[in-house]
Formats: structure tokens, sequence, C-alpha cells
């Protein structure tokens, strides 16, 4: 469960959407576990069905939770309700028997990788692309031309190699067909700068600063007051 509220309620602690919504709407029958650090509370997540805190070890749990059950806030089914739903998860993903596959191929890898992706909507089919197809496709957000390839802590990993969706259709369909806009920045710092960043106009590694009084972005017709290519 993610860190932020839904309707005034933390999702960690959210019976609607976590009892009525993934359990009921969705048929979810798995373990609900918060995102790290994601949990704020002893009673309220249990009794909305918020199976485990993570990481370990627990702030909110362990004594905590001795003494929500003695104050008979948590009620003892309501904590053997949650256990079930870890151990199912430990069955399911580590057999008793250890017959699972040691090795991984490549074209495994990218079965997994596809079948794990989100398709939110696909609105008059516009997917899959038709190359024949004679149409216009708009690719909005920096992620197209840069994807976020990694998290951070444990998903933080160096991929055998990356597709960006921004070349990866032009490929498919011609540049002449394709047009972009940054729409927002989602970065929360300013992030580095890229390896394979070369001087405008120039394959020459490096890059251009310049300096404004106002904002190019709001005025593109800005002039700038100083610039300093760096190679």
């Amino acid at each position: 469960m993610a860190y932020n509220k839904i309707n005034g309620i933390h999702a960690t602690e959210n019976s609607w959407l976590i009892n009525q919504v993934l359990r009921q709407d969705w048929g979810w029958d798995g373990l609900v576990m918060g995102d790290w650090f994601g949990t704020y509370s002893t009673s309220e997540s249990l009794n909305a069905g918020m199976d485990l805190e993570m990481p370990g070890p627990s702030r909110w749990r362990g004594d905590l939770l001795s003494w929500a059950v003695m104050s008979d806030k948590v009620k003892k089914p309501t904590i053997d309700a949650s256990v079930r739903s870890l151990l199912k998860l430990i069955n399911k993903v580590q057999p008793w028997k250890d017959d699972a596959p040691k090795e991984v191929g490549d074209t495994q890898r990218k079965k997994v990788a596809s079948e794990a992706i989100v398709h939110l909507k696909n609105e008059r089919n516009v997917l899959p692309l038709d190359s024949q197809k004679k149409q216009t496709y708009g690719l909005i957000g920096p992620a197209v031309g840069n994807p976020a390839t990694s998290g951070g802590g444990s998903a933080d990993l160096t991929p055998h190699y990356v597709s960006r969706p921004l070349e990866a259709i032009i490929d498919f369909v011609g540049s002449e067909n394709v047009k972009t806009a940054i729409g927002c920045q989602a970065h929360l710092f300013t992030p580095q700068l890229s390896k394979d960043i070369s001087v405008p106009n120039s394959t020459e590694p490096g890059y251009l600063v310049s300096w404004y009084k106002e904002d190019p972005m709001l005025n593109p017709a800005a002039e700038p007051i100083a610039s300093v290519t760096t190679v």
C-alpha cells in the first residue's frame, strides 16, 4: 500500500480501499503489504486489513501490537487473518521442495517484464501500433526519452540494455509521425547530466549552460545574458 491518503485516510489504514476495492471488487486474496515506512499506526492499519508492515524491525507492531491486543483494540482473529495471508504467500513463492529453475534466460526475463506492465487504457485501439497506418502519435512527458529504468534501494538495478519509448516508437512508425512534449518535469531534485549528452549542433560530448533574466519557458524569445560551453 502506498504512502498517500485516499479521501483523508492513509492507504495503509483505509478499510474501504483494502477490503471493498482491493479484496471484494478486484478479487485479491493475497497479502497486503505497506510500502517501506508507509505504515503509520498499529490498530488502525491491522483492523483495515493491512497484513504486513515493512521494513523490519517493526515500528508499529511488536510491543505496540501486544498492547493493542491487551486493550482490545485489535482482535486475535484479525491477527490470525493477517498471519494466514503471510503464510499463504510464503508457501506460494517458497515451496518446501526447491524445484524452481536456477537459471532464467533473456526470453523468460522479457516475458515476465512484459506481463508485469500495467496497461491503463487503450481507447480506439491505438495499441498495438500499426507501422503502415498514417497517423501522428503524441508522446508526452520526460520519461519518453529518459525513462526511469530502476528505482532506489532494492530496486536499484543495472539493466542489460535500455529501450527508450521515443526511440522505439520512432524506429517503428517513423520520426515524421511522432510529436513530443515535455509536459512537466517529474524529478524531485535536479537530475544529473547523462553520460551521452552532447553540445548542441555537435557530436562533441559536453553541454551548454545559459543564464537568463527571465524564464525562457514562459518567453521562448528570451535571450541569454551569458552562455558557457563545456566539452
